[in-house]
């Protein structure tokens, strides 16, 4: 059985990396009848704040990635905000003090800038280690009234090997290493401390966690060992990188890693279901060919052990490709609620009133023929307005094409025969079968190619570039409507 735990910390907006791990944990503790908890790791008071406490609330269930234990969830055995916790940190930090692991450390942040400035000067790097403070010294630090950190004494004689079940053998000289800052001067515990004292009390069996955290690993393990508690498994991800082969960030300017925070994926109407497949399928390799899986089947189908070695390279089209296909699973019924539920919250005052007085049956007509074509709910207000507004100018230049050798005087030449050909349809026979087998008839009477007449059609009805065929949209837009629009085009 496997407990895992996602931390995340309150001072950004959640982004795809974080999600991934999430997943990861998620996906390992239902695997093995585990337990997956969310903690929050707020003690960087000066930039944790409420709001990104609750977007990363919202942003997770939005994932459907439902935490077993943390905040929100009743009868919880643990509060899961380490700023509630603080008095059990106090109870490891005085264990460490009287073994002493552990020390008052009085410098100054200028003082260890001096330090820092000296031994930079040398070409040396700046270690921190435990000072003996004369009696003087320690009576003028408390006639300044200096408020103490207290430090975490690093072991520099050791050599910290442990099994990353990624990455697999690492190991760390513990020389490179200062001796850590465990809890600052507002007795508040540094992210090195609470997180390992977070992982004892909670039963953590694995740790999954970018391999960004490899050194920090290393300092955590010494952690566990001067504190007399078993190990995790650690298991360190590749990372995210951007096309240029540099890493991702959730700090980065949103204008050169565009949609890798989930709020931006949301916000363009992606479907959470497509985002976590797409996730998931950056760093993990399944056993066959499948590209497309459900969260319960990731669940049975995840091996943590065919996670990829190498980085994931960020491919945003992949992203729309995933959701075009997820789009196109969704029943017709779904697919217009969807639509409708954007068109309510982004769309102006008209759409607003389309969906308010147009019959959901026409939507269910022409849900088919779009939705196979749409990768965001977001190109629907800009791509399907030809399903109810007619173009309020005709532009020509999309009727006439050269390179198909469709020409104006081609089009007029065909169409009054071919909007009578049409009107002699009853409202009963105008199906998309019927339409296609009298208007190939016409074509081939006419001597003209399919594209000739076809194209000019699609376009006078439409007036964009890409939308269903002639025959669907004939269909759907129905006999009056249809014909209208021809005859408007063939009039002016």
């Amino acid at each position: 059985m496997h407990i895992t735990r996602f931390a995340p910390s309150p001072t950004w907006r959640l982004h795809i990396g974080s999600v991934r791990t999430a997943l990861f944990c998620y996906l390992m503790s239902k695997q093995s009848g585990g337990k997956y908890i969310l903690r929050i790791e707020d003690t960087d008071q000066a930039r944790s704040t409420k709001l990104n406490e609750e977007s990363l609330l919202e942003w997770l269930q939005w994932t459907d990635l439902h935490w077993d234990a943390g905040p929100g969830k009743d009868g919880g055995e643990w509060p899961y905000y380490q700023m509630e916790r603080l008095e059990l940190y106090n109870k490891y930090v005085q264990i460490l003090l009287e073994s002493w692991k552990a020390y008052y450390a009085r410098e100054t942040s200028e003082e260890l800038d001096e330090m820092r400035e000296a031994m930079n000067k040398q070409k040396k790097p700046f270690h921190y280690r435990q000072k003996e403070y004369t009696p003087e010294q320690l009576e003028w630090y408390k006639q300044e009234w200096r408020i103490p950190v207290i430090r975490f004494k690093i072991p520099v004689d050791q050599t910290v090997t442990f099994n990353d079940w990624v990455k697999w053998e690492t190991s760390f000289d513990m020389k490179q290493f200062g001796d850590l800052v465990i809890v600052k001067g507002d007795w508040i515990p540094t992210y090195h401390f609470a997180v390992v004292v977070d992982d004892i009390e909670m039963w953590i069996t694995d740790v999954i966690r970018g391999e960004d955290h490899l050194t920090n690993t290393a300092k955590h393990i010494v952690l566990f060992e001067a504190i007399w508690a078993d190990l995790p498994r650690f298991w360190h991800l590749p990372l995210l990188l951007n096309n240029t082969g540099k890493k991702m960030s959730k700090r980065d300017d949103p204008a050169d890693v565009w949609l890798v925070l989930v709020d931006q994926f949301r916000d363009e109407w992606f479907l959470p279901e497509a985002i976590i497949n797409f996730i998931a399928l950056m760093w993990w390799n399944p056993w066959d060919e499948r590209e497309f899986f459900s969260l319960e089947e990731l669940v049975k189908a995840f091996d943590i052990n065919r996670v990829q070695k190498s980085n994931a390279v960020y491919d945003y089209k992949r992203a729309l490709r995933f959701n075009g296909e997820y789009i196109k699973r969704l029943s017709d019924q779904e697919f217009v609620q969807r639509v409708k539920d954007y068109l309510y919250l982004y769309g102006d005052e008209q759409w607003k009133e389309i969906c308010e007085t147009i019959d959901n049956d026409y939507w269910l007509t022409f849900a088919p023929y779009i939705k196979v074509r749409m990768q965001t709910f977001k190109q629907f207000e800009q791509y399907c307005q030809y399903f109810f507004l007619r173009p309020s100018t005709i532009d020509r230049d999309m009727v006439n094409k050269e390179k198909m050798k469709i020409t104006e005087d081609i089009v007029q030449s065909f169409l009054p025969d071919c909007i009578e050909v049409l009107e002699h349809l009853s409202v009963q026979q105008w199906t998309e079968e019927t339409i296609k087998e009298e208007l190939i008839s016409f074509i081939q009477a006419k001597e003209l190619k399919n594209w000739q007449v076809l194209w000019p059609l699609r376009a006078i009805l439409t007036w964009v570039e890409a939308s269903p065929g002639a025959f669907e949209m004939l269909f759907v837009l129905g006999k009056e409507e249809s014909l209208v629009r021809l005859k408007e085009y063939h009039n002016q």
